[in-house]
């Protein structure tokens, strides 16, 4: 029971009970899985709390408990006020870059993103361009490095060192590429807690490489590549990959504590599901599953 012995506010346990509250409300899709981009713009709230914690340092056990819970349900509160109706949004550094296609017929498309929201899509047919991109960045640029080899080459889109201030800049990470669906392409993607939406449809992308934290990734597969491999490995992540209808495919799971749900056009055979064409069809994916507690669905 509650006494008046002078205990103070507990400014840790705030913190932490409230980081719980916002895994939790990510887990239940309250909050988008990229708020984790955007909570460090909130750092100004330390030094807040540890000023309420002066103030309220000889405070009694009874006005701790009252103004701790009170502090948890204003941090709570103000963060899914500010996740929902778009406060976060603020702009920042937005880099617009381009590369023209030339005799390019190969090209290994790296992309190193972090977290926040990226969309991948395709150029129109008959774009002069290797890619288009539009990246907007808190406080540092962002840059695309390009390397020819005759018609090999490689495309590399980062974020750059934007110095010991960068984490000073506004503004939320968001990313916007299309690749030309003219040269064959390897796709490798890198990144942490993001909002991914991967539209290779039209991209005559032989290989797909996906690494990913806690993310929500939405990746429809090449419908015209030949022989495509593909592997994703994910983390505590909501994964949803979409095969093109007359596609086959051969998916081999090697997820540990996740929810799988597999399309039925592609039966378990043995360790893997596979489509009872595989073997002999034009356009085919081998892909590849590793994901920790995720919940995965392949359509």
């Amino acid at each position: 029971m509650l006494n008046g012995n002078r205990v103070g506010i507990p400014i840790f346990a705030v913190v932490l009970v409230t980081l719980g509250v916002i895994f939790l409300l990510q887990n239940l899709d309250v909050l988008p899985s990229s708020i984790w981009s955007d909570l460090w713009r909130l750092w100004p709230v330390i030094i807040i709390l540890v000023g309420v914690g002066i103030i309220f340092r000889s405070a009694s056990q009874t006005v701790a408990a009252v103004v701790a819970v009170a502090l948890i349900a204003v941090l709570v509160g103000a963060i899914v006020y500010a996740a929902n109706n778009d406060v976060f949004s603020s702009g920042g550094q937005v880099t617009t870059l381009s590369e023209p296609l030339g005799d390019i017929r190969t090209i290994q498309a790296n992309v190193d993103f972090g977290a926040g929201r990226l969309r991948v899509g395709t150029l129109p047919a008959g774009s002069t361009n290797l890619f288009e991109a539009r990246l907007q960045n808190p406080g540092e640029p962002a840059e695309a490095v390009m390397t020819r080899n005759g018609s090999d080459g490689t495309l590399t889109i980062s974020r750059t060192d934007g110095g010991p201030f960068s984490w000073f800049g506004r503004g939320d990470v968001e990313w916007t590429i299309n690749l030309s669906r003219s040269p064959t392409v390897r796709f490798d993607l890198d990144s942490g807690a993001a909002d991914m939406e991967l539209d290779l449809m039209e991209l005559r992308a032989t290989s797909v490489d996906i690494s990913t934290g806690a993310a929500d990734l939405d990746v429809t597969m090449p419908a015209n590549a030949g022989n495509v491999i593909a592997k994703i490995s994910a983390g505590a992540a909501d994964v949803s990959v979409r095969i093109p209808q007359g596609v086959a495919a051969r998916i081999t799971n090697e997820s540990g504590l996740s929810s799988i749900d597999i399309a039925s056009r592609f039966p378990k055979v043995g360790d893997v599901h596979q489509s009872s064409d595989y073997d002999t069809a034009t356009n085919r994916i081998d892909l590849r599953i590793s994901a920790g507690a995720s919940d995965v669905t392949v359509r």
